[in-house]
């Protein structure tokens, strides 16, 4: 199969319709934009809120919830 080639000046930006296309995955996979950061953020809360309400000491002091 041979192809022709084409007619004409390309009317694609590189950087305008590239960050389109990005722009696009990212907001149709919310998996990885949302989900994911925002899993890691509720772990480290997690981990803070437990280590405050154990009154864990860390680098020599005490941890009140008032801090």
């Amino acid at each position: 199969m041979e192809y022709h080639p084409r007619g004409g000046e390309s009317k694609l930006s590189s950087f305008r319709d590239g960050w389109r296309h990005l722009r696009f995955l990212l907001v149709h996979s919310p998996t990885y934009l949302f989900i994911l950061p925002g899993a890691l953020l509720a772990a480290i809360g997690t981990l803070v809120s437990v280590t405050v309400l154990a009154h864990i000491d860390i680098l020599g002091r005490k941890w009140d919830i008032h801090a």
